[in-house]
């Protein structure tokens, strides 16, 4: 019964790591896409630079 319960708390271990790991990769996704949004906004970046990102309708046509 002992490595049942030690399986199943290492498996939980493995679970909650890779969410924080995949939580990470979300929000440094989510500050790349700002970056490349503000830097096509500011005229410093092509907006093909922000293709594929959900930049406001604003930036991205300003610079099409």
């Amino acid at each position: 019964m002992s490595n049942f319960l030690a399986a199943t708390v290492a498996a939980a271990g493995l679970i909650l790591l890779l969410g924080q790991i995949g939580s990470e990769d979300y929000r440094t996704a989510l500050a790349e896409e700002r970056e490349a949004c503000a830097m096509v906004a500011a005229g410093r970046w092509p907006a093909e630079t922000a293709e594929g990102y959900d930049c406001p309708k604003r930036v991205a046509r300003s610079e099409l």
